[in-house]
């Protein structure tokens, strides 16, 4: 395994639309994929929900996290956690 440059981790969120979104619900975890867009000008992920558990949930403990991976085989992959 080697790790990837910031500049390959930029790349990697700028390519890609669909990521997991990681946080807590009633005390367990939870991880779900969503569609998302890289601000490369921001440095930022956006993406949108309408009001839910979900919303809820990341009001009540923010601490949350996303990855993005890209596969292309089992010996050939990246990966970026945020």
């Amino acid at each position: 395994m080697k790790t990837i440059t910031s500049t390959e981790s930029t790349q990697l969120l700028a390519e890609n639309f669909i990521g997991r979104l990681g946080y807590i619900s009633k005390e367990r975890v939870e991880i779900i994929p969503i569609t998302y867009y890289f601000d490369p000008d921001h440095n930022s992920i956006l993406s949108y929900s309408g009001q839910g558990s979900k919303i809820d949930a990341m009001r009540k403990n923010p601490l949350v996290s996303f990855q993005v991976d890209e596969i292309t085989n089992l010996e050939k992959w990246k990966s970026v956690l945020l």
